[in-house]
């Protein structure tokens, strides 16, 4: 097994409030970073009604090849919204 950058995501709602959005996953803290910003940079000037944001620190997990092979595929890592590792 090999160790990824796991980062949980929330979505916020306008009116309704905040719930669980799933995780990124990077190959290294850079990615992360780079995710991210690749993330707030393709978002509109106004917040909008219905977004996902990051929430907490990141985390280190063991995670099995195939997930492995999944972010190394990637450019800066992926989105899930299942528990892989």
């Amino acid at each position: 097994m090999t160790t990824l950058v796991v980062q949980a995501w929330e979505e916020s709602e306008r009116g309704w409030g905040t719930e669980e959005d799933g995780w990124s996953v990077h190959a290294t803290s850079d990615d992360r970073a780079k995710f991210i910003k690749a993330y707030w940079d393709s978002m509109p000037d106004a917040a909008p009604s219905v977004y996902s944001r990051p929430v907490g620190s990141a985390q280190l997990v063991e995670a099995p090849d195939e997930l492995v092979d999944k972010v190394k595929a990637s450019e800066y890592g992926i989105r899930t919204y299942k528990k892989e590792w």
